[in-house]
C-alpha cells in the first residue's frame, strides 16, 4: 500500500470529527451534518484496515450510522426532528463503541509507524468515553447545570484536542512520507 493513501485516509478522519463536533447552523439547517463524519471514515477504511485489518470491521456500523444520521439531518431540515428517546439511546451507544474502536484502531496506526500520539490517542479516547458516558447518565442536569456546563466545556476541550493530534498525526505522517530517504 502506498503511505500517501494512508495519510490521506488520516485527513478525512481529522475532517470527519470536525464534522461530527463542530455544530454551524443557518436557520434550521446543520450546514456541517454529523452524517459526513461515518462518509468520510467509511472512505478511509479501506487504507485504514491495510495497516489495521479489525478496523475493516467498523464498516457496516459506520454506513449505517451515516444513513440514520442523514435521517436525522434531512428530517430537521423540513422541520420534523427525530425525538425518540429509545432511538437517541441507541444511536448514541453506537456512536460510542464506533468512536472508541475508531480512536484505538488509530492508535494502532501510531504506534506501527512509530508515532507517539498512540498514547495521547488512546488516553482521549477513553476520556471522550468517560465523558459521553457520564453525559448520557439520565440525571436532573437542570438541578446541577453547572456541573453539566463544566461537563460540557471539558468534553468540548477534550474533542478540540483529539482533533489537534489526528490533524497533528497526520502532518508528521506526511512530512515523513516526503521526506527524502537518507543513505
Amino acid at each position: 500500500m502506498d503511505k500517501k493513501y494512508l495519510i490521506h485516509a488520516m485527513g478525512s478522519i481529522a475532517w470527519g470529527y470536525v464534522f461530527f463536533y463542530l455544530a454551524i447552523n443557518l436557520g434550521t439547517i446543520d450546514i456541517l451534518p454529523d452524517w459526513v463524519l461515518f462518509v468520510l471514515v467509511v472512505r478511509a477504511l479501506k487504507p485504514l484496515s491495510e495497516v489495521v485489518p479489525s478496523a475493516k470491521l467498523l464498516e457496516p456500523l459506520g454506513i449505517l450510522l451515516g444513513v440514520l444520521y442523514g435521517f436525522q439531518w434531512i428530517f430537521k431540515v423540513v422541520g420534523h426532528p427525530i425525538q425518540w428517546y429509545l432511538f437517541t439511546v441507541i444511536v448514541s451507544v453506537l456512536v460510542l463503541y464506533f468512536n472508541f474502536q475508531l480512536l484505538t484502531n488509530l492508535a494502532e496506526v501510531a504506534r506501527k509507524y512509530g508515532y507517539p500520539e498512540e498514547k495521547k490517542i488512546l488516553q482521549l479516547r477513553t476520556v471522550q468515553a468517560i465523558l459521553t458516558t457520564v453525559a448520557a447518565i439520565p440525571l436532573p442536569w437542570e438541578e446541577v447545570s453547572y456541573l453539566y456546563f463544566g461537563l460540557a466545556v471539558v468534553h468540548l476541550i477534550v474533542v478540540a484536542w483529539i482533533c489537534v493530534v489526528l490533524f497533528g498525526l497526520r502532518k508528521k505522517m506526511s512530512l515523513a512520507y516526503d521526506a527524502p530517504v537518507e543513505e
